[in-house]
């Protein structure tokens, strides 16, 4: 979902839930998985977890068929970002709550991110 012009207000949700889990989750009472555009929608994503006391955080990228990372609210895919140098393997992204990204098995159960477009009001 594209809402860059008016912004994402994301949404911390610490219950343990799997990437498919969260993603239908988000997608009822929100729009998605939490999508970052810029800088600025990083920082907010960061904020928006606080001093969270997690494992990890899914966020709404995933590995798609042909090898690479796409953001699972279809705006395209991700090339730059800041990933962990870990070794793990997995077809979905989780954000630590030091900021960095680490591929994880899309069946661990993790907290998740969602947004919602912010309203023009």
């Amino acid at each position: 979902m594209f809402c860059s012009a008016v912004g994402r207000l994301y949404h911390f949700l610490k219950i343990p839930m799997t990437w498919s889990e969260a993603q239908s989750f988000c997608r009822v009472n929100y729009a998605d998985l939490a999508t970052v555009d810029n800088m600025e929608e990083y920082v907010q994503l960061l904020e928006s977890i606080g001093s969270a006391d997690v494992s990890g955080i899914w966020i709404g990228l995933e590995r798609s068929a042909s090898y690479r990372w796409v953001w699972s609210d279809g705006i395209g895919e991700q090339d730059v970002y800041p990933f962990s140098e870990d070794k793990q393997d997995g077809d979905c992204v989780m954000m630590k709550t030091s900021g960095y990204w680490e591929k994880s098995r899309c069946t661990d159960l993790k907290a998740s991110l969602c947004f919602e477009c912010k309203s023009q009001h």
